[in-house]
Order: structure tokens, then C-alpha cells, then sequence
């Protein structure tokens, strides 16, 4: 369950608002998603290999808004 107070420090937020204001950075991400999804990749295996990128863009997006980094799977 994700809390109200929660809301605006929650890495989905924030790495979905990071990726509307970055188009460049959610054509990356959306590209990856395509090559991996093309691949015929378990859901474990896809999954894993989004996460150093996801971990990145929210790294990026949460020191922007003045937030420590935190691991992307809470």
C-alpha cells in the first residue's frame, strides 16, 4: 500500500515524472524495454535487465529533487 504521505518521495512517481520531463531519457528507456520484450525474455529476466537503467534515471531524478538515492525495488 502506498500512503499519501509516501506519494511524492515513491521511486514510480519519480521516475515517471523524471521520464515526462526527459523525452531523450524515456526513449532510452522505452527502447530497452522493446529489445528486451523482443528477445522473448522471462518475466525475472526482463525485469532484471531494466533495473541498472531504471536504477540510474531515478538516481538522477530523486538528486534533482534534493532526495538521497534509494534502491528502486522498496
Amino acid at each position: 500500500m502506498v500512503t499519501l504521505e509516501s506519494w511524492p518521495s515513491r521511486n514510480q512517481r519519480i521516475l515517471r515524472d523524471h521520464l515526462r520531463k526527459y523525452p531523450a531519457d524515456a526513449a532510452r528507456y522505452a527502447q530497452l524495454k522493446q529489445s528486451l520484450a523482443a528477445t522473448g525474455a522471462s518475466s525475472d529476466t526482463y525485469t532484471e535487465a531494466k533495473t541498472e537503467l531504471i536504477q540510474k534515471l531515478t538516481d538522477r531524478a530523486r538528486a534533482e529533487r534534493g532526495l538521497p538515492a534509494a534502491p528502486v525495488w522498496e
